[in-house]
């Protein structure tokens, strides 16, 4: 809930509207055809909360971040 604070202050709306959009961006990725590879490798099609869907694309770009940096 920290995080839709926070940015719910930066963009002066409600942690409430920011919720929704968050849910509302995962729904429409996950039904968007030319995105099927990406979406599941970074939110998945399970339909799982917010926060585990959060966490799965958090980890996946610190991965691919950390991969780059070893990379170069």
């Amino acid at each position: 809930m920290n995080l839709y604070e926070k940015t719910a202050n930066k963009y002066g709306t409600t942690c409430i509207r920011v919720e929704r959009g968050i849910r509302y961006a995962f729904e429409c990725a996950r039904k968007a055809d030319a995105c099927k590879k990406e979406v599941d490798h970074y939110i998945g099609f399970n339909y799982s909360s917010n926060s585990k869907s959060l966490s799965k694309m958090y980890l996946m770009l610190k991965r691919e971040a950390e991969d780059e940096k070893s990379n170069a």
